[in-house]
């Protein structure tokens, strides 16, 4: 499975930054999916859990507050204040 890059982002920091094969985001529009190469986007955030599928085959879990999704050039950027692994 392709991968592309994906970072989430708060005010304070970087929460994570890297590969991944696939993300699953709570947006206002439900569950939205993105792979590689995915159309340009930007959606707002609801609150609610946000899924990574790593190149390793493994997922990193975390909850997000409001904010938004940003999809353009083969990468996806998350920006909430709230951004936590669980």
């Amino acid at each position: 499975m392709s991968e592309f890059l994906c970072r989430l982002v708060t005010p304070e920091k970087i929460v994570f930054e890297g590969e991944v094969s696939y993300l699953n985001a709570s947006t206002l529009m439900g569950p939205t999916g993105i792979l590689a190469r995915h159309a340009p986007l930007i959606s707002p955030l609801s609150p609610g859990k946000l899924e990574l599928h790593l190149p390793n085959k493994t997922c990193a879990n975390y909850q997000t507050g409001e904010g938004f999704l940003k999809v353009e050039n083969n990468r996806a950027e998350i920006f909430s204040p709230e951004i936590s692994p669980i």
